[in-house]
């Protein structure tokens, strides 16, 4: 038999192609939800505040924005009110204005009693002729002087009206080195009253000498400038745990022996040695503290070396008409023993001074010099000198 030679009639391909082209389409959605999934999943389980904790950690917490309240919210609404506006008059001597009282300067204060009694810094109304309050809601009326205490720069005066916003007490001995400090008070006047700006407690007992008196301040680098003097610094809590009352402005000096300019410096007075002070002030309108009327800084041996001088405790300044003047103290001498203790820095002859009481007799010997002399003085009370 022949072979059949005849063409045969092709087997059609569409179909195989298509069935595998619908095959490898659907493989190719699974993987792509598949992996979709994956991807959503994480990142919803690390998207933030509304994520709900991880299913494989239970112990993990997030946050709810939604239910979260910004503690420096809660720390104006609570303490605004307890902050004012404070302006000083004095009388001008200047052309037609001579006689009329004009205001000669601005500050914030504290209300830290219902009786109407508001904390401030002392150069803030020292000074002054008229001292003006404004409350946070625009009540302006005059306050009376209570006292002052230049030595801590704090003063306290009192208004005449009832139902007002108290600040909270807190506690400065307990703060920390990172924890949340919110100044309110009013900067550069009116204008930009009763503003608030949050920061942190940037360090602790920063000491510093003003007129004999050596402070350990609260440092933090809550914004403070001119007319926050005298304001609050609160904690977290809305607790009051300092008076604003330094800013530094200058951090230190370049080779060429200029300043260099400083931010997020500021001082505030720690709450706890302020309440003594304004309690006194509050009871006998004045603080009354040993003193001779001089200010002095220490010449280290080092630095007497390098410079050329004498090392010691040197008085940088006499009051005029004070007990240290009245005893023939000088500009320049050099402090070497009170008593008969040798005093080599500035703490030890403060606190030799302290140790003592108004009315007391000490004998200083100085260094004047290529002469030593022994000079006795009677200690004075500090709040009867004036150390400009």
């Amino acid at each position: 038999m022949e072979p059949n030679n005849a063409p045969q009639p092709r087997k059609s391909q569409f179909w195989p192609l298509f069935t595998t082209a619908i095959c490898s389409a659907l493989v190719g959605v699974l993987i792509a939800c598949l992996i979709l999934s994956i991807f959503f999943k994480g990142y919803g389980d690390t998207a933030g505040p509304s994520a709900s904790p991880h299913p494989e950690n239970p112990s993990q917490t997030t946050i709810n924005l939604d239910k979260y309240e910004n503690p420096a919210v809660a720390v104006a609404q609570k303490c605004m009110d307890t902050v004012v506006y404070i302006e000083v008059t004095q009388v001008s001597a200047i052309g037609k204005y001579a006689g009329r009282e004009q205001v000669s300067g601005t500050g914030s204060g504290v209300i830290i009693s219902a009786e109407g009694h508001i904390v401030t810094n002392n150069h803030v109304v020292d000074g002054a002729k008229s001292i003006y309050v404004t409350l946070n809601d625009g009540t302006r009326m005059k306050a009376s002087l209570i006292g002052v205490d230049s030595s801590s720069d704090l003063a306290v005066v009192k208004i005449e009206k009832s139902g007002l916003h108290v600040a909270e007490m807190g506690s400065s001995a307990s703060l920390n080195v990172g924890e949340m400090a919110i100044a309110i008070g009013n900067p550069f006047g009116s204008q930009l009253g009763n503003s608030q700006s949050v920061g942190y407690i940037s360090a602790l007992n920063r000491e510093i000498n003003t007129d004999g008196v050596t402070i350990s301040y609260i440092q933090t680098d809550a914004a403070i400038n001119p007319g926050n003097s005298g304001g609050g610094l609160f904690n977290a809590k809305g607790e009051l745990i300092g008076i604003n009352t330094l800013k530094s402005r200058i951090s230190g000096y370049d080779q060429y022996g200029n300043a260099i300019s400083s931010e997020g410096i500021g001082f505030a007075i720690p709450i706890d040695y302020a309440r003594g002070i304004i309690d006194d002030l509050i009871q006998h309108g004045k603080i009354s503290r040993p003193g001779i009327g001089i200010v002095v800084y220490t010449v280290s041996p080092e630095d007497a070396e390098i410079n050329g001088l004498r090392a010691g405790v040197v008085v940088d300044r006499v009051v005029v008409g004070g007990p240290a003047s009245q005893a023939g103290v000088k500009a320049q001498d050099i402090i070497l023993q009170v008593d008969g203790q040798d005093v080599t820095d500035n703490d030890a002859f403060l606190a030799a001074i302290k140790s003592k009481s108004i009315g007391d007799q000490v004998t200083l010997k100085i260094q004047r010099e290529d002469a030593q002399l022994e000079l006795s003085v009677t200690i004075g009370d500090m709040s009867e000198m004036s150390y400009e």
